[in-house]
């Protein structure tokens, strides 16, 4: 109905709840369309529309987009309707005539859940990014324990699940080899220049092309290790 979204779109300040109205639309059929060029993060939505009803438009929307907070808006308070919202995880069910205190309540409430979510998001990623960053070390760790036998089989296949290690279907191997003569070697040199040397060592070993060569790391007083299948 215009008047009532016209009223809703004028009288609500928006942008001091920190929403911007992106678009309202007079039928399911247009808000399914607007989202194919626009993101929402709230829907508000009758429940009685022509043609499609609320709820199946939330379905198509929440289909598209998960993360899309619903509050369904209806004069119709009969229980089925607030059961079927509930179950699509609605966020909230306000009946009319709209209280506009009520409402922006309600609208805080997601705005609060929204930004929980996305810190939350946020930390995911950078926990992921971290561990991505710090992946050659976490294998090298997972390799110095398995040729330490400090781990359980459970362990052990975990490990190299999550590595991406078939070690199944073929034969895994896992090679030490230590430097002649490393103290000596390294006696005169900074940590810089040791560095260089085991970076030199590095290079040779990779340039010997090993088939099926998984890593590649050092351990203490000049050993190497090397995994491959």
């Amino acid at each position: 109905e215009f008047i009532e979204r016209d009223a809703l779109a004028s009288l609500v300040d928006w942008p001091a709840l920190g929403v911007e109205l992106v678009a309202s639309a007079e039928s399911a059929e247009e808000a399914i369309a607007l989202s194919a060029t626009s993101t929402f993060d709230i829907l508000l939505t009758d429940i009685r529309l022509l043609g499609m009803s609320g709820l199946e438009l939330a379905r198509e929307l929440l289909a598209r987009q998960p993360g899309l907070k619903v509050i369904f808006n209806s004069g119709y308070s009969e229980f089925e309707y607030a059961r079927q919202a509930l179950e699509m995880h609605a966020c909230c069910y306000i009946t009319k005539p709209i209280d506009l205190g009520e409402l922006k309540s309600v609208v805080q409430r997601v705005i609060e859940e929204l930004e929980r979510e996305r810190e939350q998001a946020r930390s995911t990623e950078q926990l992921k990014q971290l561990v991505q960053d710090n992946l050659p070390l976490i294998r090298r760790h997972f390799f110095e324990g398995l040729l330490a036998g400090a781990m359980s089989d459970q362990e052990i296949i975990k490990s190299l699940d999550y590595f991406g290690i078939d070690a199944v279907q073929g034969r895994f191997a896992l090679i030490l080899a230590e430097l002649d003569g490393f103290d000596k070697l390294s006696a005169d040199l900074d940590w810089e220049g040791l560095q260089m040397l085991l970076e030199s060592v590095r290079k040779s070993v990779l340039g010997l092309s090993v088939e099926g060569l998984l890593d590649f790391f050092y351990l203490d007083r000049g050993q190497i290790g090397r995994a491959h299948v």
